[in-house]
């Protein structure tokens, strides 16, 4: 198993903004100056560092329930082969620094649909190989779901300025449909149960 790299690959950072990169750069920056700090103040202790670099020691184990896996996967139309390679998202990228310290154990939803018949073997592999569970979503609660409410309400929620209050006669800000979905997701997805 080869060492996860603590920065973004070529093709990864191609696709982050230049303000994405050097956020990462700045964590990446920060974590170092942290070992640095754990270092002097283990010497200074007389203590050999942290109980979790032990060879017999296992490692902090973060639970992340997240509407993306930071797996990204294909299925070639000729072979009908899935593969899967890490997903150049913020959160998944953000964490890579410090995947040698923590294992992370991610629930979440694969990013494309799975015909039914093959969602176990999927499910496996990605459980086995990535330490994912993944979550499946049929193509219409995905459109109404995350592209309509997670993406047309919450990611402009939290990200930029609150939305207005509801005027009457103004641009409708919020859609009961759209929640329901939003709703729905975590149920119909079985994220619940994969939790």
């Amino acid at each position: 198993m080869t060492e996860p790299s603590t920065s973004a690959s070529p093709a990864a950072a191609a696709s982050l903004s230049i303000e994405e990169q050097q956020i990462i750069a700045e964590i990446q920056e920060l974590q170092r100056h942290l070992r640095e700090i754990k270092a002097s103040q283990a010497d200074e202790d007389g203590d050999d560092g942290d109980d979790a670099s032990a060879p017999d020691a296992r490692p902090r184990r973060v639970l992340i329930v997240a509407n993306r896996l930071p797996i990204r996967a294909s299925r070639d139309a000729r072979t009908a082969r899935w593969t899967f390679d890490d997903a150049p998202g913020g959160l998944a990228t953000a964490l890579r620094g410090i995947s040698m310290e923590v294992q992370f154990v991610w629930v979440g939803w694969v990013g494309c649909d799975v015909p039914t018949n093959e969602r176990a073997r999927v499910a496996e592999r990605l459980m086995r190989d990535h330490g994912c569970y993944p979550v499946f979503l049929d193509a219409t609660l995905v459109e109404t779901y995350y592209n309509g409410f997670c993406n047309d309400v919450l990611w402009p929620l939290f990200h930029y300025v609150p939305l207005p209050m509801y005027q009457a006669g103004a641009e409708k800000k919020f859609d009961a449909h759209l929640w329901e979905a939003y709703a729905a997701g975590p149920e119909k997805g079985d994220f619940n149960s994969s939790v």
